[in-house]
């Protein structure tokens, strides 16, 4: 990935200019959300849900209608790609000029320059919100719980030493060894039609391949899409929403996948539902194994 723009513009001169005070207001679960996407270098983050303002959404989130107020101020853009059945809305946010919506799939090419200038207004704004007053009482209360502090501190040095944990599909998939996954891909603040879609999915194959699921050649693995560990899964495989994607692995190692289009269709029941999702594992793994 470079620095190279991709729409009509050139370079870092596009959508280069914003507003610096542009952070001041922000949900600070969106500020963080920014700070993280500049700080992994990912090219793009989702949100799940609809902007509040928006008569008859679902999902109303206050992220969604900040993200949008940045997108109207020239800071970010954004595209929302076709959502299926009842599956939530979801949009994709990167910063000005970064998208190119152009070809069959979107493509995202990074401006670093006016990601360096977003984040240095984001921890100004933060910086901000810090007022005198607040600094004093900061300090006094410091000063009242310092053996407190210290030993936070102490338990914080040993969390940190402690190794991450690996991503969800790929510590799965070393697990059975060799098998199938049948992968959940959810927001980390899943609606209701997310529920339905987890409660029948390990239903499903609950009763489908109870024998599989006490074997360990078969595992249901749940997994958040806009976290990090599953952005490379999630580029290969064009998913942008809450869906189902059924992984055949092989000496631990991801080795095939597809997404079950059908994962949003309107199923007469939680049988037609199961009756579905077998039979598109069964065809999966038959064309798999010729």
């Amino acid at each position: 990935m470079t620095d190279q723009c991709c729409c009509r513009c050139s370079g870092d001169d596009c959508g280069g200019s914003h507003d610096p005070g542009f952070a001041r207001g922000l949900p600070r679960s969106l500020r963080r959300r920014l700070l993280a996407l500049i700080d992994a270098g990912d090219p793009y983050f989702i949100l799940t849900g609809s902007d509040p303002s928006e008569m008859g959404g679902c999902c109303p989130s206050g992220d969604v209608a900040a993200a949008n107020q940045l997108v109207k101020a020239g800071v970010l853009e954004s595209l929302s790609p076709p959502a299926g059945g009842r599956s939530c809305p979801t949009s994709i946010y990167a910063f000005k000029g970064e998208i190119d919506s152009s070809g069959p799939e979107p493509a995202f090419t990074i401006n670093s320059s006016l990601r360096a200038q977003a984040r240095a207004d984001i921890l100004a704004a933060d910086s901000a919100e810090q007022s005198p007053l607040r600094k004093g009482f900061r300090w006094g209360f410091m000063a009242l719980v310092a053996a407190t502090a210290a030993a936070a501190i102490a338990v914080s040095v040993l969390e940190s030493r402690r190794p991450r944990p690996a991503d969800a599909v790929g510590e799965a998939a070393r697990a059975i060894g060799n098998g199938t996954l049948v992968c959940l891909f959810k927001a980390s603040e899943p609606c209701r039609s997310c529920e339905v879609l987890r409660r029948r999915t390990r239903s499903a194959v609950e009763s489908a391949f109870e024998s599989r699921l006490s074997a360990g050649s078969l595992r249901v693995v749940e997994v958040e899409f806009d976290d990090p560990s599953a952005v490379r899964l999630r580029r290969e495989t064009s998913i942008y929403t809450a869906t189902l994607l059924v992984a055949a692995v092989s000496n631990g190692i991801v080795t095939g996948r597809t997404v079950v289009e059908e994962a949003w269709d309107e199923p007469d029941s939680d049988e037609t539902f199961a009756a579905m999702l077998r039979e598109k594992i069964l065809s999966f793994e038959n064309n798999r194994a010729h």
